[in-house]
């Protein structure tokens, strides 16, 4: 930021550390800082700010590239299998989207269902009912697996 312009701006939040505490004036903004200072409204969540550059490294380890093949892979496995248990499938073929989704009249009570059995998946009303199903790359084949075979449990 421009220090000319840090005078002409206001912050769009106000915290402990960007505040007057005392007077009249107790809890508006600070004016008039000079710094870039008057922005900072609170502590940084250090252990969020820390995991997420762990995270980051790790997945630059792996490569991109490399996490985008597996979960699309993946998410073609998942459509396939659910297609070949005869869902229909909301999500068209071909998609290249690690979200894959399947027409359900029960979706929120099947996610339910689901859920309580330790599977994650969303149940949504909109447009005729669809569960939403991703993966990601740490999943497996077998997850997928593990998935099918307790859709078909709760559907029977």
């Amino acid at each position: 930021m421009r220090r000319d312009l840090i005078d002409g701006m206001a912050p769009d939040r106000v915290g402990w550390k960007n505040q007057i505490w005392e007077g009249e004036h107790a809890e508006e903004p600070l004016r008039g800082t000079g710094t870039a200072e008057k922005f900072e409204y609170g502590t940084l969540h250090f252990q969020g700010v820390y995991g997420l550059e762990r995270s980051l490294e790790y997945l630059n380890r792996i490569g991109m590239d490399v996490v985008e093949r597996r979960n699309l892979g993946l998410s073609e496995y998942l459509w396939n299998r659910l297609k070949d248990i005869g869902l229909g499938m909301y999500t068209p073929p071909g998609t290249v989207s690690p979200i894959v989704s399947f027409h359900e009249e029960r979706a929120a009570e099947l996610s339910a269902e689901l859920m309580a059995q330790k599977v994650k998946v969303t149940g949504r009303e909109a447009h005729g009912g669809h569960v939403r199903v991703s993966t990601h790359f740490y999943n497996t084949e077998e997850d997928i697996d593990h998935l099918v075979e307790k859709l078909l449990e709760v559907k029977s």
